[in-house]
């Protein structure tokens, strides 16, 4: 006698080996969105950038080598090796003025050759070396800017 549910049995089968199959590939999760997190700083970077004007390229360029070894010398003091403050921009720039002449034309005129030199150094956050290193820079003869960035690492990586 023939099964008239033969081949829905069969066709059952294929269907129950084709989705031990499916969930096999389907084990793993995905979930998107959005989320916050708040860790403490584990780092700061200071900024240091100076400036300055000279009539002569020569001097422009001695005057921020000179400097730039000062704030070696000011951060060497506070227990920095020389090599921890880093160079991140630098550039000589001629500067012009303008000035209206007696035939009441606008003109420029050349005052000079003005550096710009950003660096950076980074350490362990530390409010206590922080303010040391800040005194030092506000009471220094050379008056640099400065700017300050807290960091913190998460998986490796400084955010």
């Amino acid at each position: 006698m023939i099964n008239p549910f033969g081949k829905y049995i069969q066709m059952t089968k294929k269907m129950i080996a084709v989705l031990k199959g499916r969930a096999k590939i389907m084990r793993t999760i995905k979930v998107t969105g959005k989320g916050k997190i708040a860790v403490k700083p584990d780092m700061i970077r200071l900024y240091v950038s100076k400036e300055e004007l000279c009539k002569e390229y020569e001097d422009t360029l001695r005057r921020s080598t000179e400097d730039t070894e000062l704030l070696k010398d000011l951060f060497e003091k506070l227990g920095f090796q020389r090599k921890d403050l880093k160079t991140v921009y630098f550039n000589v720039d001629t500067e012009y003025e303008s000035y209206q002449d007696r035939d009441k034309s606008w003109k420029r005129r050349f005052k000079g050759y003005k550096y710009s030199h950003r660096m950076k150094i980074e350490f362990e956050a530390d409010n206590k070396r922080l303010g040391q290193v800040l005194y030092s820079l506000a009471h220094s003869s050379l008056k640099p800017e400065f700017s300050i960035s807290s960091l913190a690492e998460i998986m490796g990586r400084n955010v």
